[in-house]
């Protein structure tokens, strides 16, 4: 019952928010939908494309070993932990109005991203284990 609420309460406030077009936190450009990043901003965010796949760390795409010398010479307590973003602008000052100043429209912009980019992950890496 709490998950069909909490699902319904979303199409709605997605659904009020396609009414009233909201703007890009980064550019200020008008946007729609749920998501308060326009496209342009989106594919602009400073993106880690290789990373180490133990601790999420940036590696430079040279190397074919996908595990950083840290990760080797000692294995943290985790198996797996992913970043998505460098810290630089604009993701750092997303994150500073979230947390600090209670921009809540960054923070979901963010949200969006992180859950675009791990669904994109857990489907790359559910197709290399063989699972459906």
């Amino acid at each position: 019952m709490t998950q069909e609420f909490g699902t319904t309460a979303f199409t709605m406030m997605d659904r009020l928010r396609s009414c009233w077009p909201g703007s890009c936190v980064v550019c200020g450009f008008t946007v729609r939908g749920a998501t308060s990043l326009c496209q342009d901003c989106a594919l602009r965010l400073p993106r880690i494309r290789t990373c180490c796949g133990v601790c999420g760390i940036a590696l430079t795409p040279a190397g074919s070993i996908p595990t950083c010398g840290r990760c080797l010479l000692k294995p943290p307590p985790f198996t797996l932990c992913k970043a998505v973003f460098h810290y630089q602008p604009p993701v750092s000052k997303m994150l500073t109005q979230f947390k600090y100043h209670a921009e809540f429209a960054s923070g979901r912009a963010l949200a969006w991203q992180l859950a675009e980019a791990f669904n994109d992950y857990y489907q790359v890496a559910t197709a290399m284990a063989g699972c459906e």
